[in-house]
């Protein structure tokens, strides 16, 4: 059973006395009085490197002491679409201190999973002196797609060619890294007819770099079959094992 690591979120609220801008703040149209925005939008190898920061800014309405907002994160995958996705510090309300006049708050999530989407629903809602609400609105953001960088080896092409050895087959084999991350060294093995053959080993694949090896084996008997399969003890932590292992009928 996978262990599902919680989302992390972190904060930085900046509360200004006056009209002057606050860097990588979510922009507030002409006339509006609030925004929201996707600041930073970080990928990773490993679920910690990743991260999306969301800022959301207000200024002070006629009638309204305080000011809050309150951020709610969707995420979106190939197998799900738009859900809401909880983590500490996300769908609370966190209010601005009395007597200014433009509020930021910068939220910031990591351990985000990949590929996935990520985007926030900003909630705003302006109290007068007695603490009653007197006016909400909300704004959605950007959305931060993270791509899975892991190495992806995949065999492009398999195919056979006689030798002078009637009984020998060479068996030509092509795999590629398709992940966004360089591959370690890993191994190419080649079953025939349900019988291991000595594996072949790669020192290592870049980003888009082909490897081409070539396994001289007993020839495949009519009716049976061959098996490759690149990195076939799961040494390499890919984004996919879908296209690492093919079977070929004779």
């Amino acid at each position: 059973m996978s262990k599902r690591t919680p989302f992390l979120a972190a904060a930085l609220a900046v509360a200004l006395g006056g009209g002057s801008g606050v860097a990588r703040a979510a922009p507030v149209r002409p006339g509006a009085h609030a925004g929201a925005a996707l600041v930073a939008c970080h990928p990773g190898l490993t679920p910690g490197d990743r991260y999306a920061t969301f800022s959301a800014r207000m200024s002070l309405l006629a009638g309204a002491a305080s000011m809050a907002v309150r951020f709610d994160m969707s995420q979106r995958t190939r197998q799900a679409p738009w859900h809401r996705v909880t983590a500490p510090g996300l769908a609370v309300w966190h209010p601005s201190v009395p007597g200014i006049v433009v509020f930021s708050y910068n939220q910031s999530v990591t351990n985000l999973p990949a590929p996935a989407g990520f985007r926030v629903q900003v909630s705003f809602r302006w109290r007068d002196a007695q603490g009653h609400v007197i006016r909400r609105a909300r704004r959605r953001s950007g959305v931060c797609q993270l791509a899975d960088v892991r190495p992806h080896l995949a065999l492009d092409s398999i195919t056979r060619q006689p030798t002078t050895d009637r009984a020998i087959t060479d068996y030509r084999v092509t795999v590629t890294n398709r992940g966004l991350s360089p591959a370690s060294a890993f191994d190419v093995g080649l079953t025939v007819d349900g019988a291991p053959q000595p594996s072949l080993g790669v020192p290592g694949l870049a980003p888009g770099e082909t490897r081409q090896l070539d396994f001289l084996g007993p020839r495949c008997r009519t009716g049976g079959s061959f098996t490759v399969a690149a990195d076939p003890e799961r040494r390499i932590d890919q984004s996919t094992h879908a296209d690492s292992t093919r079977t070929v009928s004779c």
